[in-house]
């Protein structure tokens, strides 16, 4: 298991990259779904829902909002658990979007094209290899385990 990194630690490195502020809910409707008041627990208020996740939240506060949740759950995978409970809304305009691909290829491509609506991270690249599609981000940061773990179980 890899150790949680304080978000300060990588603050000069990834200043660029940003979250919608409808992924960030994700993990604020998950801390209540735990029975615990998100708000009072993340230390601050829960994200418009009026701004339909075009809001954008620094990636170092996303790290630090997922840091203290998982602290405070006891939860040092928390990013696995987090994963596995987002939904459509959460993704904001491009999880409708992706909804309505006929097929994987055809959302693979909507969510190359439109990944930036949720994360602007590092832009996702897809290759063939040996009869495979092998999907790749090429960051130029590494922004922690449980930002990792939550964006890879996500999909």
């Amino acid at each position: 298991m890899l150790p949680l990194t304080p978000a300060a630690s990588h603050a000069p490195a990834i200043a660029k990259a940003v979250y919608s502020s409808a992924y960030v809910r994700l993990l604020f409707d998950y801390v209540a779904q735990q029975g615990l008041d998100a708000q009072q627990v993340l230390g601050e208020p829960y994200p418009n829902i009026g701004d339909h996740g075009l809001a954008r939240y620094p990636a170092t506060r996303w790290i630090t909002l997922l840091e203290t949740a998982a602290k405070t759950l006891n939860d040092p995978v928390l990013g696995l658990h987090l994963g596995q409970t987002l939904s459509v809304h959460h993704l904001g305009v491009l999880g409708y979007v992706l909804q309505s691909s006929d097929n994987l290829g055809a959302l693979l491509l909507r969510w190359q094209k439109f990944e930036r609506l949720v994360s602007d991270v590092a832009p996702l690249q897809m290759r063939l290899e040996q009869g495979a599609v092998v999907l790749h981000w090429a960051a130029a940061d590494y922004l922690g385990a449980l930002a990792d773990e939550t964006a890879l179980v996500s999909m």
